[in-house]
C-alpha cells in the first residue's frame, strides 16, 4: 500500500465510524421513545374515551371538499381516531375537530377522566389500510393546535386550547 492509498482509507475509515456511530444513537433513540409509550387503554376505558368523545362530536359536520358531502368527526373504532387530515383536511374540517376537542374537555368530567386514566399521552391512531399507523396524542393535538395558526383555526379557540394545555402538561 502506498503512502497516498492510506491517506485515503483513513478519512473513509472515519466517516465509516461516525455514520455507524449516528445509526447507533438513532437507534437507541428510537427504541427509548418507543418504550417512553404508554400502552393502550384496557378495552372498558378505551370504549368510555370513544364514548365521551362521540357525546361531544356527535352533531358535528363539515363539508368535505370536491363532493357535495359532509362529513363527522365520530370516533367508531378505536384504531380510526377522527383526525381532521382524515376528514377532507380542510380549514372548515381543522376549526370543528378544535372546537370538538375543547368542548371535549369541558363537557362534565371527561378532563378529570382523561387525567386519572393517564390518557393525554396515549397514542391516538388512525390505522390505513396498508397496514401503517398515523398517530397522535391527546397533548401533541392540543400543543399544536393551540400554538399553530397553520390550520386556520380561531384565536378563540387556540386560547382556549391553550389553557387547556397548560393543565395537561401539569398532568401526571
Amino acid at each position: 500500500m502506498t503512502w497516498m492509498q492510506s491517506k485515503r482509507i483513513a478519512p473513509r475509515t472515519a466517516r465509516r465510524g461516525i455514520w455507524m456511530l449516528l445509526v447507533a444513537v438513532c437507534l437507541i433513540g428510537c427504541h427509548a421513545q418507543v418504550i417512553d409509550l404508554p400502552p393502550d387503554p384496557d378495552p372498558a376505558v378505551q370504549q368510555e374515551l370513544m364514548s365521551r368523545w362521540n357525546a361531544v362530536a356527535k352533531d358535528v359536520t363539515v363539508p368535505f371538499p370536491g363532493s357535495m358531502g359532509t362529513v363527522d368527526f365520530l370516533w367508531k373504532s378505536y384504531n380510526q381516531f377522527p383526525h381532521p387530515t382524515f376528514k377532507g383536511g380542510s380549514a372548515e374540517a381543522y376549526q370543528g375537530f378544535a372546537d370538538i376537542l375543547v368542548a371535549f374537555y369541558g363537557r362534565d368530567d371527561n378532563f378529570a377522566f382523561l387525567a386519572n386514566n393517564h390518557l393525554f399521552r396515549i397514542a391516538l391512531r388512525y390505522a390505513v389500510s396498508s397496514g401503517q399507523n398515523t398517530s397522535w396524542t391527546f397533548e401533541q393535538l392540543t400543543d399544536d393546535f393551540s400554538s399553530n395558526d397553520w390550520a386556520s383555526i380561531s384565536m378563540a379557540t387556540r386560547q382556549k386550547l391553550a389553557e387547556f394545555a397548560t393543565r395537561i402538561h401539569m398532568s401526571p
